[in-house]
């Protein structure tokens, strides 16, 4: 049974760096590929200048909250790594560490949240309907759909 926990908080550590790493690049990697990726989506858009001036500045806020959210994650994750590398791990620290870690993401989760709906009051109701089916098709970097491209449709 004890085996058992061990493993599982294991594979959560092992998955939690990976969703890290993976929102990582995908917020951090930028420059000329994802400034391509936006002026594809502001084409398909037909964003006006007020509009795109206005959501440039919505999309550096929200960046800027998320690399702190994730700084933290990682400070955490690094606490986990020496509470796991010692001798007789605590338990209770563990699961106090993935849940600081399950709250920090739940907060980012629902960042995402009001940032759309912010993005929402920038769009008409045609480019976000637009955004959100470019979105959910994973045409905007790897989108909101992860698994299966192939059910597209």
């Amino acid at each position: 049974m004890r085996f058992n926990i061990i493993l599982l908080i294991i594979a959560s550590i092992i998955a939690g760096i990976v969703c890290v790493v993976l929102v990582s690049a995908d917020i951090t990697s930028g420059g000329i590929e994802e400034s391509a990726v936006r002026q594809k989506i502001a084409k398909k858009l037909d964003l006006t200048q007020d509009q795109r001036a206005k959501l440039k500045i919505l999309g550096t806020g929200l960046t800027a909250q998320n690399k702190d959210t994730q700084n933290k994650i990682k400070d955490i994750r690094e606490q986990e790594k020496k509470e796991l590398l010692s001798p007789s791990p605590s338990q209770p620290a563990l699961y106090g560490y993935a849940k600081e870690i399950n709250d920090l993401q739940g907060a980012m989760a629902e960042k995402r949240l009001e940032h759309l709906l912010k993005v929402k009051e920038i769009l008409t109701p045609d480019q976000f309907k637009k955004l959100l089916s470019i979105r959910f098709h994973g045409q905007w970097g790897h989108g909101w759909k992860h698994g299966d491209q192939a059910s597209k449709g």
